[in-house]
């Protein structure tokens, strides 16, 4: 059995229809890698971070696993077609 893990989604990163980047993200609205390179980086800033800035790891943990749990959907979603890297060359650019 797998265990539940807690995440963070505050309210206050919506915009005014109520989305998150990560509904933006799952949707395509920037190419896959990009959006699944920027989850896999926030992630790993927070699992280093843990217990640094401050003496209680437990937020910033939270925090890697939503961005972790978000790139595993995102890599999910771009295996079975549903995001794309069309448009990774203007985003570069």
């Amino acid at each position: 059995m797998r265990k539940v893990t807690e995440t963070i989604r505050p309210k206050y990163y919506v915009d005014r229809r109520g989305h998150d980047m990560f509904y933006e993200f799952e949707r395509g609205k920037y190419p896959a890698v990009l959006a699944i390179g920027f989850c896999y980086l926030t992630m790993m800033k927070y699992e280093r971070r843990a217990g640094k800035k401050t003496a209680d790891p437990t937020e910033d943990l939270k925090k890697a696993r939503t961005y972790f749990a978000e790139y595993e959907t995102l890599l999910r979603k771009r295996a079975e077609g549903e995001i794309h890297d069309q448009g990774i060359d203007l985003a570069l650019n």
